[in-house]
């Protein structure tokens, strides 16, 4: 991570701006199909179709069992923004952020919450495309897909990174907090069983987030 937060702010505006071109695109193509999947109008089915999980009127619920046993919630505020988690997960403060460990069905876990880079010059779309090019040319197995977090753009990632001495397959959300960007990484060591429950857990916690606004510029 901070491999690619130091390639970022090495980088002049207009260096920033042209490596968009092709992230930009498929940023802003992949949220007009996240448009039509919400609207109430059934969307024409497209090749490489989109798997999204997006909250009904009553919303996800945000629950996690452990043998059979359903685990009492706490909230944790970072940045101003409540995340609902386990209360047998351990919370620590970073320089970075939060680091967040857990077992969970006898494997361990991590969740790391942080800020990273992005140019309040540029709009939301564009530093989400801007950060996830850095990404793909940063680590080789990257990929992402386009989201909505309070009705905001943002992004899914997932790439395999080396933590310590244990390698981990991460599912990372990217998304807006007023004039920054959150960076959400949920972490499982590689090569061991992967736990829907959890993963799916994880991602209701982050589609349920509720945001301020985004104080980034709008798209032109």
């Amino acid at each position: 991570m901070k491999k690619i937060v130091e390639t970022y702010k090495k980088m002049d505006f207009r260096t920033k701006s042209g490596i968009l071109v092709i992230f930009i695109g498929v940023v802003i193509a992949t949220l007009i199909i996240i448009e039509a999947v919400t609207s109430p109008v059934p969307p024409t089915p497209i090749p490489n179709e989109i798997t999204l999980v997006i909250p009904g009127e009553e919303g996800i619920d945000i629950v996690l069992q452990e043998d059979g046993v359903y685990i009492e919630t706490t909230i944790i505020n970072f940045r101003g923004i409540d995340f609902t988690i386990p209360v047998n997960w351990d919370v620590k403060e970073t320089e970075e952020g939060l680091m967040i460990s857990f077992v969970h069905h006898a494997q361990g876990h991590i969740l790391l919450i942080e800020t990273i880079s992005s140019s309040t010059e540029l709009p939301l779309e564009n530093n989400l495309a801007l950060i996830s090019s850095i990404f793909n040319d940063t680590i080789e197995d990257f990929e992402f897909q386009a989201i909505l977090v309070s009705m905001l753009p943002a992004l899914r990632h997932q790439y395999t990174v080396e933590v310590g001495d244990v390698h981990y397959d991460i599912i990372g959300f990217l998304f807006p907090n007023r004039d920054e960007l959150i960076y959400v990484q949920f972490g499982t060591p590689t090569g061991e069983a992967k736990d829907n429950d959890l993963l799916r857990f994880v991602t209701n916690m982050i589609i349920q987030l509720v945001l301020p606004p985004s104080d980034f510029p709008p798209m032109e």
